[in-house]
């Protein structure tokens, strides 16, 4: 089983998941999976679909929010403030990618852009879970600064 890296209280990221592991996080309360994987972007990965198919076959709600390495945007960080939103507080939502390292990016850009945490904790936070996200502080500020509604 993977450990999966908390990034914050019932938000947690991981590479790349099996039918088995999506299995395993609803044991542990995971309610919501987010896939930040391309489609075809490595061979022999499942597919969004197939990986929908596995996490709604365990109850759990589902986002595709495919993300380019290198190249998020500002939709997709929209995206993943409302996929955590919609977890709320008495979910937990699973974030995956290829490594583990896009999702937590795109985690700390959704957290900054709503106001819930200063740039730095959520580097720190980020830190702790194994994702080294501090090249891109500045730009968590900016996020922190414009808001949702300004992206």
């Amino acid at each position: 089983m993977t450990d999966f890296a908390a990034l914050e209280d019932g938000v947690y990221a991981a590479p790349q998941l099996t039918a088995e592991e999506i299995k395993a996080a609803r044991a542990m309360g995971v309610t919501t999976i987010v896939s930040n994987r391309v489609d075809g972007e490595e061979p022999g990965a499942p597919a969004a679909a197939q990986v929908q198919g596995w996490a709604e076959a365990e109850g759990l709600r589902f986002h595709h929010i495919p993300v380019v390495p290198g190249q998020i945007t500002a939709d997709n960080v929209k995206q993943m403030a409302r996929a955590l939103d919609e977890t709320g507080d008495d979910g937990k939502l699973l974030v995956f990618c290829k490594t583990g390292g896009r999702s937590a990016v795109l985690w700390a850009l959704a957290r900054a852009a709503q106001g819930h945490q200063e740039p730095e904790a959520l580097v720190a936070a980020a830190g702790q879970a194994g994702f080294d996200i501090r090249p891109l502080t500045d730009m968590l500020r900016g996020a922190k600064a414009q808001g949702l509604d300004g992206l």
